[in-house]
């Protein structure tokens, strides 16, 4: 039904398009001219741009990790991010200073030419208040300026469109005026002197909260792709001066402020350092001093040298100690082999490995001895004076060389002793160094730590002085430039929008009006109250006429169950007769015999060019027979006017034996009337029908259609509808 409902209103809107098609064309030319007045009026506005690259640097905090690292050889630790960088020069902070810095606050506008002027910089008035009162202030308001030649001012402030904050007339400047709870002040610049005649302008006036949010939906800052450090910087604006001036101050805010934090930091970190190198200084002489009593109370310079010197000299003690036992032995053995009686006159077999120089000689000469007498022994006799001699001087010798090996045999054990005692010192020393080496490395240890330390802080008090004369972190690429085609006001899209907005307008209203349309207009109307179809409309023009009454015998010839039609009228006032002569010459063309029937006088004889001698009421009064009125005096169309009929005969069986006759006689019978009465006899009529052809006047209230189209469906008739429009 909501289909139905909704094609309906469409037809109706077409129905309407084209009966007020002027409102069309009057909305195009107030619309389109409202459009191209904007178009010309509207200030221009263009894109501006900016480019800056983000330095890589090393915070403090990287660079000291740095070179904590460099210190233990584990590496480096740096960089930076572009996206925090872009999120300071996002921050409202930064936009909030840059409003305060070019007075953005303010917006002055030139109103004394066709198109508005923004006077940025040119401005003969200005406006100023106190800064904390603009960061307070939430709303905002116009000021409206006329000025005088002679220095005096009109001045309106408007607080919204109906109300006045405050107003005055030839004003001198400067004035001050308050605007709720703030104060401000108008007053002339050096631009008041150009100014010819009377001169109209507005300053409109924002919080700075306000004119932040007014300025972030116009700005549009973003890093340009994943693999740069480039920041681009977009902005519209309707002033050039102004556009240019608002990115190149955005970027000079951003790297002083990024330059004074570096500082700020840079001082902070300074300080601390200082005064942790000032701690430092005393806990490293502290340690410094443990590792010289550690190394004066161990007697130790070098653990390492140390250790080195200890081994070599123990291995080289116990050398001397095993060549010494050695000596102990030999003299043993030569102090036994001389005291041995057989031994007496036998030479002393061991001459070699004496350390002794007076051992070795007196062995080497009591030898010689016993040689000379082992070969005086083999030619002399035993009581030989020489051997004898001889004898006697190996025995006294012998007693020398025993008393010079115990001698050298006291000086050797002496040797060996002191030997053996170093050993013992040089083992006790080589076990205390494990110990000792470990308390070196912690103090050793601790001392470096501290050292390292305080160099590493000495790098980052000067990596953060260094800071002071450190470059922007961001260079500027591009500064701001401008696009030179404006972006707005775009002419297609302003005209577009006009073209649209001019055919929308009357569309609507017609839309409503057709929605809420009382009366019957157009066949969709009919259907969609009713539900039955549309078969005919009348009143149109030549030759769409001609068609729909040929549309209509085609739907009735082709139907073999049609024989009978009855035309029956919504308004007693409309006159089928014209309607119904055009159906039964169209009929009857087919070669089919057509009889109609005047239920009531609608003049059909005139439009049919048709007189009979009998009437239907002569019938139904029994003034003529059945044969004689149904027999007719034409071959195609029968015509049987109404006569002086009374309606209420049409409810007599002769009526009904009529249309029987007629319709055995005859391919097609008409019946034709207007109301008939009211309805009250349209039941009888139709009974007699297969179809009823019931015609609605255009105009016709849709109250008064219901009712009709009510009695129609009680007669359980098919029914089809005739719209007669005016």
């Amino acid at each position: 039904m909501n289909t139905n409902s909704d094609k309906i209103d469409f037809s109706r809107t077409i129905y309407e398009i084209r009966k007020h098609w002027r409102y069309f064309l009057i909305s195009f030319i107030v619309v389109m001219g409202i459009a191209v007045f904007y178009w010309q009026k509207k200030s221009k506005v263009y894109a501006f741009h900016a480019e800056m690259l983000i330095e890589q640097t090393e915070g403090p905090a990287a660079g000291g990790m740095m070179a904590m690292m460099k210190s233990f050889s584990m590496g480096s630790l740096g960089g930076g991010s572009v996206d925090d960088e872009l999120v300071v020069l996002k921050s409202r902070s930064l936009l909030n200073q840059l409003i305060a810095e070019l007075d953005l606050n303010y917006n002055y506008i030139d109103k004394s030419s066709f198109r508005d002027k923004n006077l940025y910089r040119e401005t003969p008035v200005k406006i100023s208040a106190d800064r904390a009162s603009l960061d307070k202030m939430l709303d905002g308001f116009t000021v409206k300026l006329t000025l005088h030649p002679d220095g005096t001012v009109d001045a309106t402030v408007k607080d919204g469109i109906f109300s006045t904050a405050f107003e005055g007339k030839n004003l001198q400047l400067p004035v001050d005026f308050k605007y709720g709870d703030n104060s401000f002040r108008l007053e002339k610049t050096p631009f008041f002197k150009k100014i010819k005649g009377n001169f109209d302008m507005e300053i409109e006036v924002e919080g700075t909260q306000k004119t932040a949010e007014t300025m972030e939906k116009v700005a549009d800052d973003y890093v340009e792709s994943l693999k740069t450090n480039v920041i681009l910087l977009n902005y519209e604006d309707d002033n050039i001066a102004r556009g240019h001036d608002i990115l190149n101050t955005k970027l000079r805010i951003f790297n002083e402020r990024r330059l004074e934090e570096e500082k700020q930091k840079a001082n902070r970190e300074i300080s601390f350092i200082d005064d942790r190198l000032q701690t430092l200084i005393g806990q490293l002489a502290d340690s410094e001093k443990k590792l010289e009593e550690f190394k004066t109370v161990n007697d130790v310079t070098d653990l390492k040298t140390e250790a080195k010197v200890l081994l070599e000299q123990t291995s080289a003690n116990k050398a001397s100690i095993v060549g010494l036992q050695t000596q102990l032995a030999i003299f043993d053995m030569i102090c036994e082999f001389l005291d041995n009686p057989e031994n007496r006159y036998s030479m002393i077999p061991v001459t070699s490995g004496q350390d002794y120089e007076s051992a070795a000689k007196s062995i080497e000469s009591y030898n010689q001895l016993i040689l000379e007498r082992m070969k005086l022994d083999m030619s002399a006799k035993r009581d030989n004076k020489a051997l004898l001699s001889l004898n006697k001087q190996i025995d006294a010798m012998r007693e020398g060389v025993v008393e010079t090996m115990r001698k050298a045999r006291e000086s050797a054990e002496i040797a060996y002793n002191d030997f053996v005692r170093e050993d013992g010192k040089y083992a006790v020393r080589l076990r205390k160094l494990p110990a000792h080496e470990r308390q070196y490395l912690n103090l050793f240890r601790d001392q470096q730590i501290k050292n390292n330390l305080y160099v590493f802080l000495l790098e980052q008090r000067e990596s953060n002085a260094l800071k002071f004369g450190a470059s922007p972190i961001g260079r500027i690429v591009d500064p701001a430039y401008n696009d030179v085609k404006k972006i707005a006001p775009k002419g297609s899209v302003i005209l577009g929008l006009g073209f649209i907005i001019s055919i929308l307008i009357p569309l609507l209203i017609l839309m409503i009006k057709a929605i809420r349309m009382k009366r019957i207009a157009i066949s969709n109307d009919i259907e969609n109250l009713s539900g039955m179809p549309v078969v005919l409309e009348t009143g149109l023009e030549e030759p769409a006429q001609a068609t729909a009454f040929k549309h209509l015998r085609s739907r009735l010839t082709t139907n073999k169950e049609i024989k009978t039609i009855t035309f029956a009228t919504q308004s007693e006032h409309y006159d089928t007769a014209e309607t119904v002569a055009e159906v039964a010459r169209l009929v009857s063309e087919t070669a089919r015999k057509v009889a109609v029937v005047e239920a009531e006088d609608i003049n059909l004889s005139k439009q049919l060019k048709a007189n009979s001698s009998h009437s239907l009421s002569d019938y139904l009064c029994g003034k003529t027979s059945l044969e004689e009125i149904s027999a007719g005096n034409r071959q195609e169309i029968n015509l049987i006017p109404a006569g002086n009929n009374e309606p209420g005969l049409l409810l007599s069986d002769s009526f009904a034996k009529l249309i029987d006759r007629l319709k055995g006689t005859h391919d097609f019978v008409i019946i034709c009337g207007r109301t008939f009465d009211s309805f009250s006899l349209l039941p009888a009529v139709a009974s007699q029908s297969d179809r009823i052809l019931a015609t609605v006047e255009s105009g016709v209230k849709k109250t008064d259609f219901k009712k009709f189209d009510q009695a129609l469906k009680e007669l359980d008739k098919p029914t089809g509808y005739i719209l007669a429009k005016r």
